[in-house]
C-alpha cells in the first residue's frame, strides 16, 4: 500500500493537517492521507480527524522526551523538539512506500509521480538563496521513504547523539538533523535530488520567481509544486500583534507570499 502521510504532535497543527487533506483532495490525488498521532495529541482530536476523512495512526511511544530545544537556550526553534516523532514512520511497514509531507506545506500541483521516485528523495530546500549556498543536507518536510525497521532503530540509535551534540553546540536540533547524518552522504547521490520546485519556502517565493527563474503560474519557468511556511507562526495561527507587522511587511517584501497565504487559509473555509 502506498500513502501521504503526515505527523500531528501538537494539535495546534490540527488545521494545518485538514487544509494538507483538502488540498489532496481537490488534487485528485490517487493515494490516501494518513495522520500520525503522538502519543501526547487526545483522543479527540483523533475522532474530529477521523471525522473529516483523515485516517489516524496513533504512536506509541515518544522518541525525545524533553523540550530539548529549550535546553539549547533558544526558543526560535522549540517547535522542532515535538518533530523527532517523525522518525517513528520508518516503521510504519504495513506501508510499501510513503510520502511525507509537512502539514504547513501548501501543494499546488498533483505530486503523484513522488511515489516512482526512490528512497530518500527529496530537496536541499533554499540552497539557491544568496545566505545558504553551503547547504548541502536534505528538508525533512517532504520525503519519499520505504518503512523498514532497521532504519527506525539506526535513526533511534543515533538521535540521542545528535542532540547531545548539537545541545553542547547551544544549537537547535530536530528530526531533520538526525535524519541528514544517517544520510550524511546523500548531497552526493543527484537522483534523490528534486528540484527545489517541490520544497520551496515561502518566505523566498518572490526571490525564486524573480531571479531563480520560477513560476507562480506555471506557464513560463520552473513550477512551483510545494510552498512551505517554516517558523513557528503558520497561516492558520492567530496573530498578536507583532505577528500581523510581521506578515504585513513581508506581503509588501514579498508579494507571492500574500498569494499563497490567501491560498492555503481558503482550504480552511471550504
Amino acid at each position: 500500500m502506498k500513502a501521504y502521510i503526515t505527523l500531528l504532535s501538537n494539535e495546534k497543527y490540527f488545521d494545518g493537517v485538514v487544509i494538507l487533506y483538502r488540498t489532496l483532495l481537490e488534487l485528485q490525488s490517487q493515494y490516501p492521507l494518513y495522520c500520525m498521532l503522538s502519543i501526547t495529541v487526545d483522543n479527540d482530536v483523533e475522532s474530529r480527524l477521523e471525522k473529516i476523512g483523515v485516517k489516524c495512526i496513533r504512536l506509541s511511544r515518544k522518541t525525545i522526551g524533553a523540550d530539548i530545544n529549550a535546553e539549547s537556550g533558544s526558543l526560535t526553534f522549540s517547535h522542532w523538539a515535538q518533530t523527532f516523532d517523525k522518525l517513528q514512520v520508518w516503521g510504519l511497514t504495513q506501508f510499501e512506500k510513503l510520502v511525507f509531507v509537512d502539514s504547513d506545506m501548501l501543494i499546488r500541483s498533483n505530486i503523484d509521480s513522488l511515489f516512482e521516485r526512490p528512497p530518500f528523495t527529496a530537496v536541499c530546500a533554499g540552497r539557491s538563496f544568496p545566505t545558504n549556498t553551503d547547504w548541502l543536507g536534505l528538508n525533512s518536510g517532504l520525503l519519499v521513504l520505504e518503512p523498514n525497521k532497521k532504519i527506525e532503530e539506526d535513526l533511534y540509535a543515533l538521535a540521542p547523539k545528535v542532540v547531545e551534540e548539537f545541545l553542547a553546540k547551544g544549537m537547535s536540533v530536530g528530526d531533520q538533523d538526525v535524519i541528514n547524518r544517517y544520510m550524511s552522504d546523500w548531497h552526493l547521490h543527484k537522483e534523490l535530488h528534486l528540484d527545489e520546485g517541490y520544497n520551496l519556502f515561502a518566505d523566498y517565493l518572490s526571490y525564486y520567481i524573480k531571479y531563480n527563474g520560477y513560476s507562480w503560474s506555471g506557464e513560463k519557468g520552473s513550477p512551483v509544486y510545494i510552498v512551505h511556511f517554516i517558523g513557528r507562526q503558520k497561516p492558520w495561527m492567530k496573530k498578536q500583534l507583532r505577528n500581523w507587522a510581521w506578515f504585513f511587511r513581508e506581503c509588501i517584501r514579498n508579494p507571492y507570499y500574500f498569494l499563497a497565504y490567501i491560498k492555503y487559509i481558503s482550504y480552511l473555509r471550504r
